[in-house]
């Protein structure tokens, strides 16, 4: 028992310091691009403003940039992060996407799974299992196999969907080309909107959003208000105290972290990314053994604190880029300060706001787990550990 417990704890210790091996195999430019007759027979990993995938890949693949094409072939899952992301290459499993605009017009042989703005899933997409998405705007004009769960301002569906449809949205339409199999659940102010011959083969059921109590619109202003500026206060002035003490106690190691995110910030947002899914999953499996429970809960503890200085170095990446824009000596007290209040001012734009935020947080994430590694072989190398 003690002997399993032990390699269970090697392994899951393991992650936090593997993870960053990612890094090394990251192919991280300005601009990426795997040729369309370059076929690649493991995972592909890259990073960069724009990054392109017109080859075939022969595994998983992970993606960040600000512009993201994917018109090859990938004969695993595909998970990537951007600004806008074009997927018209046919993706074997799943996909995951987080980003700002998001379109799928290629088939898609297992689920997908969404965070973004606006997406468009189009007629030359048919899914080969469920949707989830959590999005401003959706259209779906390919079939889906399965289910959908959405989450969304607007949502049009025109097209057959094998299983039932639930949704919280502010306006439903289902067009003519619509043929749900199963039952549609939604929750909106307004009724869903049949065309044509749209059709639900279950129940239609609509459910109002529920009701806030009548409060006089002045006092729930004031209070959001006030309680929004006591939490933000709070949160600023916590994240600033911590910042501190990662910059007097370990300055080194905060210097090349924060170098590491300025230098390869698409980098830092992909291991990043990989990492915010590893980790959890990780942690679950650990848990599921039962005798590792011990071990998870130490696992739990280390994500948790991974977790509050994320936002502690992508505040000090925001500083240093501010610092550099203005051609100022670089001074991480002076970054951390103001890129704490411009993360605070970048998470107030509607909408886009919480996309900014995690990105950045991701980028943190990513920066700490690179640098960890090199810090822990530098350790190692002394002798000091």
């Amino acid at each position: 028992m003690k002997n399993i417990i032990r390699l269970l704890s090697v392994f899951c210790i393991s992650l936090f310091i593997t993870i960053p091996v990612f890094a090394q195999e990251i192919h991280s430019e300005k601009s990426v691009t795997l040729e369309n007759n370059t076929v690649v027979n493991h995972d592909y990993l890259a990073a960069g403003e724009t990054v392109t995938v017109s080859g075939t890949v022969n595994g998983d693949v992970y993606l960040a940039g600000g512009n993201i094409t994917v018109d090859g072939t990938i004969n695993g899952d595909l998970l990537a992060a951007g600004g806008s992301v074009q997927i018209r290459g046919k993706v074997k499993n799943d996909i995951r996407v987080f980003g700002g605009t998001v379109t799928i017009s290629a088939p898609v042989g297992g689920s997908i799974t969404l965070g973004a703005g606006n997406v468009q899933i189009t007629e030359n997409a048919p899914v080969g299992g469920s949707i989830v998405a959590g999005t401003g705007n959706i259209e779906i004009l390919a079939p889906v196999s399965k289910g959908i769960t959405i989450g969304a301002g607007n949502v049009q569906i025109n097209n057959s969907v094998g299983g039932n449809v639930i949704a919280g949205v502010g306006k439903l339409i289902l067009g003519q080309s619509a043929r749900i199999a199963g039952d549609v659940t939604y929750w909106s102010e307004e009724e869903a909107m049949l065309t044509g011959d749209a059709t639900v083969g279950g129940q239609l059921v609509r459910h109002l959003p529920p009701q806030a109590p009548k409060v006089p619109a002045k006092q729930v202003a004031s209070a959001f208000a006030g309680l929004g500026i006591a939490w933000g206060f709070i949160e600023i002035i916590g994240t600033f105290i911590l910042g501190l003490l990662v910059i007097a106690l370990v300055p080194v190691y905060t210097k090349r972290t924060v170098e590491t995110i300025v230098k390869k910030p698409w980098t830092a947002l992909l291991v990043g990314f990989v990492a915010a899914i590893v980790i959890p999953i990780a942690i679950l499996i650990v848990f599921i053994t039962v005798i590792g429970i011990k071990v998870g809960l130490v696992l739990v503890a280390l994500a948790g604190l991974l977790c509050i200085f994320t936002k502690v170095f992508a505040a000090l990446f925001l500083g240093t880029k501010a610092l550099g824009l203005l051609k100022q000596k670089e001074n991480l007290y002076v970054s951390l300060a103001i890129g704490l209040f411009l993360f605070v001012i970048l998470g107030f734009v509607p909408f886009l706001g919480w996309i900014i935020a995690a990105g950045l947080s991701l980028m943190g994430l990513g920066g700490i787990l690179t640098e960890k590694k090199q810090f822990y072989q530098t350790l190692r190398s002394r002798h000091l550990i």
